[in-house]
């Protein structure tokens, strides 16, 4: 009785690892669902203390982003990951900043450093 047992425990916590990496990777039909840099130039409006697209897909190079914050409140964007780890100042809106990032392939991460729910990903081909 406990083998099975050990083994349907084992089971589940497999099952459950790869669920939870399957849904880490990014595919490409959900790619078509994202925000298109387009240049290399991406801008990103702040509103209601959210970001107006979940994610972004960028080809590698520089990333000129524009960030449009229209909120009364501070926002900033930080771009992290794969070594990179670039970020504005934080400023009370309304307000327009920019920040160039370069960046390589792979997954970034962007978000405000003082608002957590303000969080996307920057996919990079």
């Amino acid at each position: 009785m406990r083998r099975v047992r050990s083994e349907v425990l084992v089971t589940a916590c497999v099952l459950l690892a790869a669920a939870g990496l399957a849904s880490c990777s990014k595919d490409p039909a959900e790619a078509k669902n994202c925000r298109k840099g387009s240049g290399g130039n991406v801008t990103l409006v702040a509103s209601n203390v959210a970001w107006d697209t979940p994610c972004i897909d960028v080809a590698h190079g520089t990333i000129d982003f524009t960030i449009d914050n229209k909120d009364d409140v501070q926002h900033n964007l930080r771009v992290r990951g794969n070594g990179v780890n670039e970020h504005t100042k934080l400023r009370s809106g309304p307000v327009t900043q920019h920040l160039s990032v370069r960046v390589e392939a792979g997954t970034y991460t962007y978000v405000c450093d003082i608002h957590a729910n303000m969080e996307g990903k920057l996919y990079v081909s």
